[in-house]
This record gives structure tokens, C-alpha cells and sequence, in this order.
């Protein structure tokens, strides 16, 4: 799929952005570069998740890196996975905010957990909620077959 065509569909779901991450998007990275570039010029933001050190990238591979609006960055280490962590899977991961127009926005570590809800009905939840949550939910609206943890990388 072209960078045009992602951008057609953002401008077709009204979104704001669009999140990279894996697989690890850097191991792309020139195509990754124009897919950035033509997101800022069609006026949307970019946040990338990589799971390099920023001492790791080349050349290319930083300019995706600069050029990304908020940055993820860092491998997710198992050991020191919380879930506590605000867009990160564990402690050693950093978030690198590139845009001052996103200088304001709120970096509390906190439990984050998203509930979406199809046109069908059917739940899908998604981040780190709570056992009592997922209780509450199934009270609701029966068993839930399962649900999905993101994995950050």
C-alpha cells in the first residue's frame, strides 16, 4: 500500500494521525520517511513506536525519528513490563515528544485501557484493564471470549 493510499484512508476515517509500530517500522525506514513527511503535509500527526535506542538509528532511521511527532523508542523488556506506564509496556522505554503543540499534554503514568464497541455490538478491549473491569463487562454483557493486551514492542 502506497503512502498516498494510507493517507486517502485517514482523510476517509476523519482521523488526526497515524501510529507506527510493529513489526519494528525503522526496518523500513525510507518508505517510513515519505509515509511521515506526506502525513505532515496533508496536516496529520505521527507518533512512532520503535524498539531501537535513539543511539542505534542511522541516518534515515533518525530522520523518522525527528520527524515523528511523539516518539516511542526503546525495546520492551519482559522484566520490567508495568502496566502502569503511559503508551510504554515496560519501564526502560522513553517518550520523546518532538511537536510543541504537544508540550501540554498530560504524561501521568497511569492504567490505560480503551473499550471499543462495533456496529454489531461486539466488545473489544484493548490495554491494561483491570480484573474488575473485565468483570464488570462480562456482568454486563456475558462471557466475553477474550481480549487483547497490547503489545508494545
Amino acid at each position: 500500500m502506497s503512502s498516498e493510499e494510507i493517507i486517502q484512508i485517514l482523510q476517509n476515517n476523519t482521523d488526526v494521525g497515524l501510529t507506527l509500530l510493529g513489526g519494528e517500522p525503522l526496518d523500513q525506514a525510507p518508505a517510513v520517511l515519505e509515509l511521515i513527511e506526506n502525513c505532515h503535509t496533508s496536516g496529520f500527526d505521527v507518533m512512532l513506536y520503535t524498539g531501537y535506542e535513539l543511539e542505534e538509528l542511522s541516518k534515515v532511521q533518525k530522520q523518522c525519528a525527528e520527524r515523528s511527532d511523539i516518539v516511542i523508542h526503546g525495546r520492551y523488556v519482559h522484566e520490567l513490563r508495568s502496566v502502569h506506564l503511559l503508551w510504554r509496556g515496560s519501564t526502560n522505554q522513553k517518550i520523546l515528544i518532538n511537536n510543541s503543540k504537544f508540550d501540554s499534554i498530560d504524561l501521568t503514568e497511569k492504567r490505560q485501557f480503551e473499550i471499543h464497541i462495533n456496529e454489531k455490538g461486539l466488545i473489544n478491549v484493548i490495554g491494561y484493564p483491570t480484573s474488575e473491569i473485565l468483570a464488570s463487562i462480562q456482568s454486563t454483557n456475558g462471557q466475553l471470549k477474550s481480549h487483547s493486551i497490547v503489545k508494545r514492542t
